[in-house]
C-alpha cells in the first residue's frame, strides 16, 4: 500500500445554492521512497479546465479570481470556493505533482458540482394598475426571480384556487372577485409564499326603492285618506365603494334628508309630491323617483 499512488475525493457530487460556500475535499497517498529518493508533493492543483497533463490551477483562472482557497496538508487538499456562481458548475479534479520522475497523479474522475439559484419568495402584481372595474381584464402575475423552474399555486383569502400557471386572468372580473390574493413558488429547493395583494373591484350604484307606512295601512278601491300618519321611504344600494345617498323633493333645492331611511311624521296634503334618492359614489351618481299622494294614499313604483 505503501508504495502505491491513489486519490480518493471525499464526495463524488456536490449540490450547492449560489452566492454560498463550498468546500470539496481530497485524500492521496504515494511511495514514500523509490529507488532510495525519499518522495516529496511539490505542487497541488485544483482544475475544471485544461488537460490532465496541462490542467489550468483554479488560482490563475480569472473566472475565480479571489474566490478560491486551497487547504492543503501532507496528504489531503480541500478547495473552498466562496461566492458560488452558476457558471461553478463543473467537474473538480486535484492533481499532486511530486520530485520523483513521472511521479505526478490526477484523480479521476473528480467531483461534479452543481449549482442552483436560491428559490426566492415570489411577488404578486396587478394589471393593470390602479382601480379595477367591474367588468375588466385583470391579471394578476406571480414572479419568483429564479432561474429554476418553480411549481405556481394561488389562493384567494388563504383558500386554494385552480389555476396552476404563473398567470392568474380574469376575463371579466366581478365584485365577488375583491379579496386577499398571493401565490406560492415550490421545486426541490423548498416552498416560498408571497406577501398579499389585496383586490378591490368597483362597480356602478344598484338601487334598489321601496317604502313603507310605520302604522298599519289598508288600501281599498275608494279613497283612504292617510293624513296625520307617518311613512319611512327607505332607499338601498349595493353601490361599490359604498354610495352616500341623499333625499329631494321635487321642487325644492335643499336636500330633505340623508341615510338610507326617510321619515315623514304626521302627513298632510302639502308632502304630496315625488320624491328621490340620489345615490353617489366615485363611480358617479344615480337617482330613483317615487310619487306620494297623501290624500288617497296610492305609492306607485317606478322602475328604471
Amino acid at each position: 500500500i505503501l508504495n502505491t499512488w491513489t486519490l480518493t475525493y471525499s464526495a463524488t457530487q456536490i449540490c450547492a445554492f449560489k452566492g454560498s460556500t463550498v468546500e470539496i475535499n481530497c485524500n492521496y497517498r504515494y511511495p514514500s521512497r523509490i529507488n532510495g529518493q525519499q518522495t516529496k508533493v511539490e505542487q497541488t492543483v485544483w482544475f475544471t479546465k485544461g488537460k490532465i497533463k496541462d490542467p489550468v490551477d483554479l488560482k490563475t483562472d480569472s473566472d475565480y479570481s479571489g474566490r478560491v482557497q486551497y487547504d492543503c496538508g501532507q496528504n489531503d487538499c480541500t478547495l473552498r470556493i466562496t461566492d458560488l456562481r452558476e457558471s461553478d458548475s463543473a467537474e473538480y479534479k486535484f492533481r499532486f505533482t511530486t520530485n520523483q520522475p513521472g511521479g505526478k497523479y490526477t484523480g479521476s474522475p473528480g467531483v461534479t458540482l452543481s449549482v442552483r439559484d436560491v428559490l426566492k419568495v415570489p411577488s404578486v402584481s396587478v394589471n393593470p394598475p390602479g382601480e379595477i372595474m367591474e367588468g375588466s381584464l385583470v391579471t394578476l402575475t406571480c414572479s419568483n426571480d429564479t432561474n429554476s423552474a418553480a411549481n405556481i399555486s394561488w389562493y384567494k383569502d388563504n383558500l386554494p384556487l385552480w389555476n396552476r400557471e404563473a398567470q392568474l386572468v380574469f376575463s371579466s372580473i366581478r365584485s365577488s372577485d375583491s379579496g386577499q390574493y398571493h401565490c406560492t413558488a415550490e421545486n426541490e429547493l423548498g416552498r416560498r409564499t408571497s406577501g398579499n395583494i389585496s383586490i378591490h373591484v368597483e362597480c356602478e350604484s344598484k338601487l334598489l326603492v321601496c317604502w313603507s307606512f310605520s302604522d298599519k295601512c289598508l288600501f281599498f278601491i275608494n279613497e283612504l285618506m292617510v293624513e296625520g300618519s307617518s311613512v319611512n321611504l327607505s332607499c338601498s344600494s349595493d353601490a361599490n365603494p359604498a354610495a352616500n345617498i341623499t333625499w329631494y323633493k321635487e321642487g325644492e333645492d335643499s336636500p330633505k334628508a340623508s341615510g338610507q331611511i326617510f321619515t315623514i311624521t304626521d302627513l298632510r296634503p302639502e308632502h304630496s309630491g315625488n320624491y328621490y334618492c340620489e345615490v353617489q359614489n366615485t363611480r358617479g351618481r344615480r337617482r330613483s323617483t317615487l310619487y306620494l299622494n297623501v290624500r288617497t294614499g296610492e305609492f306607485p313604483f317606478h322602475t328604471f
